[in-house]
């Protein structure tokens, strides 16, 4: 299983035109083959950043799914909306420990 965070940083008056956009396409990304959960996150201290938050059954799965027409569309717009001067963040992660 591969995680994927995802850090970005709006421009303060397209918070929630992200939020709205994302809104309106989660349930196609989470449903999207090979993803298992998502997530979105809001900074408690910075109402500017956010992160997604996703867990895909391989990295071949989320490979496939920024290759599709529906993260190109997804990516397209939201990326209009960063913060010139912070790109955004991402990072691929493999569980190494849970601790209960």
């Amino acid at each position: 299983m591969l995680i994927r965070l995802v850090k970005m940083r709006f421009r303060a008056e397209c918070v929630e035109l992200f939020r709205a956009h994302f809104e309106q396409h989660r349930h196609q990304i989470r449903h999207f083959e090979g993803c298992l959960f998502l997530q979105v996150l809001q900074d408690t201290d910075d109402a500017q950043v956010w992160l997604t938050h996703s867990h895909w059954r391989s990295a071949s799965d989320l490979e496939a799914y920024r290759r599709s027409d529906l993260f190109r569309g997804v990516w397209a717009q939201t990326r209009l909306w960063f913060e010139s001067d912070s790109p955004p963040q991402a990072w691929s992660l493999e569980e190494r420990y849970l601790v209960d």
